[in-house]
Parts: C-alpha cells; sequence; structure tokens
C-alpha cells in the first residue's frame, strides 16, 4: 500500500464519524476546516496512546500533547482546547 493510504483512510474514518456533523455546514471552506480540526482532535487521542507517550509519563516525566491548527489562508494558529498530559 502506498505511505499515504493509512493517513488517508483515517481522515476518512475521521469524516465517517461525524458525518453528520459535517454535513449541516453548508459552506465547503467551513466544512473543510472543521474537518481538519476533527482530524487534529483524533491525532492528539492517538498520539496519547503511543508507546513513547505512554512510557513518558509511566516515568513520570512531564509531557502535554495540544491540539492546535494553523489555518494557511488566514495565517492564524487556532488552540482548539483539546490538551491531554500528565505530571504537568
Amino acid at each position: 500500500e502506498p505511505p499515504l493510504h493509512d493517513w488517508i483512510e483515517w481522515i476518512r474514518i475521521v469524516r465517517r464519524s461525524h458525518a453528520d456533523e459535517l454535513a449541516a455546514i453548508e459552506d465547503d471552506e467551513s466544512r473543510w476546516r472543521r474537518l481538519c480540526e476533527l482530524n487534529v482532535k483524533a491525532q492528539v487521542a492517538s498520539v496519547c496512546r503511543t508507546a513513547t507517550v505512554l512510557a513518558a509519563w509511566d516515568r513520570g516525566q512531564p509531557l502535554g500533547v495540544h491540539g492546535w491548527i494553523y489555518h494557511l489562508r488566514d495565517g492564524l494558529l487556532k488552540d482548539l482546547d483539546v490538551t491531554e498530559g500528565r505530571n504537568l
């Protein structure tokens, strides 16, 4: 399988999981932005389940994972108010 297959499939899963919310957004640009934000939130959860992050937390290492997104069109960094962390 091509290297991007898993990444693209993950986005498809996020899209299916939030199909009703996304379908309610009429504007294509707004719908795309929301899908990107939902993907970032899902990625935060995914990163927090990795062996590396879990091992760091088990060692008591202060580590936080933050969900932020940078919009190329307006140049703004947006905090999605999703943060996972331990020992901070």
